[in-house]
């Protein structure tokens, strides 16, 4: 019994010892300065605008085509000939987003 007591005492002891030894001392350490800049920072900072300006860039591209993409669709809609039309709702339903609706509604009469 005494030996798992002191076993177990020594266990803890290590512990507390190694915790303390780890803590670093209050006051010790000097405050950090401000890291003066890098010359890769200068780089960095221009392939970040780099990328913005290209999002910006793609993203008006994008506009541009749902608009043409619209254009094209309503102009197909307003198709004179029958295949045009049939192939135009075709298309109009494939390219809309899939929705969740009950359309068989029953009335118990």
């Amino acid at each position: 019994m005494s030996r798992r007591f002191l076993a177990a005492l020594c266990v803890t002891a290590t512990a507390f010892l190694m915790a303390v030894h780890a803590a670093e001392p209050v006051g010790s350490a000097p405050p950090m300065a401000p890291k003066p800049a890098a010359p890769g920072d200068a780089v960095l900072e221009e392939a970040r605008n780099e990328a913005l300006l290209n999002q910006q860039k793609l993203l008006r591209q994008f506009g541009e085509f749902k608009e043409e993409l619209s254009s094209w669709l309503s102009g197909l809609i307003a198709a004179p000939t029958l295949t045009t039309r049939i192939r135009r709702g075709a298309f109009a339903k494939r390219s809309r987003k899939p929705t969740t609706s009950t359309s068989s509604s029953r009335s118990l009469s």
